[in-house]
């Protein structure tokens, strides 16, 4: 998130190649990524990518 921030990126996918990780694992994850977004008072539109 650092990165894509500095980056001034508008739009940004999570991903997992991880295959074990779960689906709380991962809402968990994009929540954490919403916080720091927020905290730096950033405009990244971030979403989770899906398969299909």
């Amino acid at each position: 998130m650092k990165l894509a921030m500095a980056s001034n990126v508008k739009h940004m996918a999570l991903y997992s190649h991880d295959h074990t990780r779960t689906d709380k694992q991962l809402i968990e994850i994009e929540d954490h990524c919403h916080f720091v977004i927020e905290s730096a008072n950033a405009d990244v539109e971030l979403f989770a990518a899906a398969e299909g």
